[in-house]
């Protein structure tokens, strides 16, 4: 009688080998998606850092902080001298914006910060419209909220139009500003 050789694997072998690598991978795209997103917000961290210690150094040179701006603009007076660059989105991991804050507080000081939008690009305010960074930050710790980041820099700051360039910012409030184009 005759023997039967049997050289390769059968249909049903390789079936399954195809599903353990196709279960394996799907377990494992999650977990490099998130790995990946750290990472990103590690640089924004980072830049965060970079940003409250140039708004330090100002604030000590001028007893004050920059006036408010719109989101992703430089305050006015801290780029060049304090700090080389604004974050743009074209130069953010995710793409997103950085927001320099100063807000008025009703005893007449400001709370002063920078929010970063985040994955979403979009402020995560919810109910609290902002105040949640008021109300919880602290000066100098980045902090999350959402998917947003935010770092205080001051709960009661002061805030100084002297080092406003009129040729290149707007004023559109009493305590905020534009560039111009």
């Amino acid at each position: 009688m005759g023997t039967v050789s049997r050289e390769g694997f059968t249909l049903i072998e390789l079936m399954i080998v195809i599903l353990i690598i196709g279960v394996l991978s799907i377990l494992s795209v999650p977990r490099f998606s998130t790995i990946r997103d750290k990472a990103k917000y590690s640089q924004a961290r980072l830049y965060l850092k970079a940003l409250f210690e140039s708004l330090e150094h100002f604030s000590a040179e001028h007893g004050a902080y920059p006036p408010d701006v719109y989101p992703n603009m430089p305050p006015p007076g801290l780029v060049p001298g304090y700090a080389s660059e604004w974050p743009s989105p074209d130069r953010d991991p995710f793409g997103s914006r950085y927001d320099y804050e100063a807000w008025p507080r009703a005893d007449g000081t400001f709370w002063v910060g920078i929010v970063y939008f985040g994955k979403n690009r979009m402020r995560d305010d919810g109910i609290y419209e902002g105040s949640y960074y008021v109300t919880n930050g602290i000066d100098g710790l980045i902090m999350e909220y959402g998917d947003d980041l935010f770092i205080q820099a001051a709960a009661h700051g002061a805030i100084t139009h002297d080092v406003v360039d009129l040729s290149k910012y707007r004023r559109v409030s009493p305590w905020c500003y534009v560039m111009r184009r």
